[in-house]
């Protein structure tokens, strides 16, 4: 059984950060972030409902967004690893995407998403809040 986890931070990002997880028997407490949670399952699964009661369940290809300030928990629920990479916006860096987009917070739901429009939102905060590192192309 493994439990690998890489967190990476980017100081020019108003301090994103990435989790980069490989979690075999992981189990992480109720807890919050002040930050934005937006984060996709590659395989395996797992639950981040704050009681660990499978109302969060959230399986390969389903997009996760958890709102600043809300209570969840985590753990594994597959029998194989569960390996998912999770942001970790400012509240700003997702008011100002959103902007850029024409999209209100009330418009993202917390929660799983499997309807590609909401999978798509999650993946285009994720792009646009690593514009400033971009290169613009001539």
């Amino acid at each position: 059984m493994r439990n690998k986890a890489h967190i990476y931070h980017f100081p020019r990002l108003d301090n994103l950060e990435l989790l980069v997880a490989d979690f075999s028997v992981q189990r992480f407490d109720a807890h919050w972030h002040d930050t934005w949670s937006v984060g996709v399952v590659l395989t395996g699964a797992h639950d981040n409902s704050p009681k660990a009661n499978g109302d969060g369940l959230v399986a390969p290809g389903q997009v996760t967004i958890i709102h600043p300030g809300e209570v969840h928990a985590g753990v594994v629920v597959s029998e194989t690893a569960c390996k998912y990479l999770m942001l970790y916006p400012s509240h700003e860096v997702v008011l100002e995407a959103l902007e850029q987009t024409g999209s209100r917070i009330a418009s993202v739901p917390s929660g799983k998403h499997t309807k590609p429009s909401l999978a798509i939102t999650g993946a285009f905060l994720f792009l646009l809040s690593l514009r400033s590192i971009a290169v613009p192309l001539r």
